[in-house]
């Protein structure tokens, strides 16, 4: 049902079709970047369309998002970039700023890319809105999320697109048979 409503933020509101095409258009031009599958693609911004655009084109594109929360400091991100290894990061430009004296130690790290510059918007423009030819798998890693490193530095936790989706259950499940049983 491409008409209906996807996304609403605030007065804003995006069709599933919109959706598609939008995130279509910024796959497609991550693929004419040099994007491969299984590339590490960081989204750091905070919470929006757009970020919910880039993180389905990141999908589409093949690549693996890199989840990173927008409230953590320089040094922190700096270290998560690198801990990824990183190759395209998604962002706006007050990050791509606040990050510029620790982006030339992260090696792996080849595009920053301002979601708020005119250049990113030509890009998208000029970008075809059809849906890219990637073979993604269920086994494929697609995400890396962040622990909270209550314990120390946070850890990447990796998924693939099955465990994402709950499509694969585990062979044997076992029920712990000693659990004290209350009133």
């Amino acid at each position: 049902m491409p008409q209906k409503t996807a996304i609403v933020l605030g007065s804003r509101s995006a069709s599933y079709q919109e959706l598609d095409e939008a995130s279509n258009r910024v796959a497609n031009a991550l693929i004419n970047l040099g994007m491969k599958k299984g590339d590490h693609s960081p989204i750091l911004m905070p919470h929006s369309a757009e970020w919910l655009i880039n993180y389905f084109a990141i999908v589409k594109a093949g690549g693996m998002r890199v989840i990173l929360n927008s409230m953590l400091r320089p040094p922190e991100l700096a270290f998560l970039l690198q801990d990824s290894d990183s190759e395209i990061l998604l962002t706006e430009r007050k990050f791509s700023q606040e990050l510029a004296s620790h982006l030339p130690a992260i090696p792996s790290l080849t595009h920053v890319i301002e979601l708020d510059s005119d250049s990113y918007a030509e890009i998208i423009a000029n970008s075809s809105c059809s849906s890219p030819i990637v073979g993604i798998k269920e086994e494929d890693e697609t995400v890396i999320v962040y622990t909270s490193g209550v314990l120390g530095r946070q850890k990447g936790v990796v998924h693939t697109h099955a465990s994402l989706t709950g499509t694969k259950l585990p062979h044997k499940i076992e029920f712990l048979d000693n659990i004290p049983k209350t009133g």
